[in-house]
């Protein structure tokens, strides 16, 4: 029983060990694409939420994607 215990703890300080680097903020995230015109239009997008203008978020993503439909961060933004 003692033997169980001690594994328990071990495999839970390795998994909180393994949850420090994953802090909000403590990485800049990647690039959406490479294009400039669906950077500016996530920026919008990211603005116009940030606004509570969720429809025109939306309308800029979905211009987003009508130039990269098979970029998968832009169907996750949206």
């Amino acid at each position: 029983m003692k033997r169980g215990l001690g594994a328990l703890v071990a495999l839970a300080a390795l998994t909180l060990a393994g949850c420090a680097g994953l802090r909000p903020g403590a990485e800049e995230l990647p690039p959406v694409s490479r294009n400039a015109a669906v950077i500016a239009l996530v920026d919008s997008a990211r603005a116009d939420t940030a606004a509570g203008k969720n429809a025109n978020a939306g309308a800029n993503l979905e211009r987003a994607l009508g130039i990269e439909p098979r970029n998968a961060l832009l169907w996750h933004e949206l």
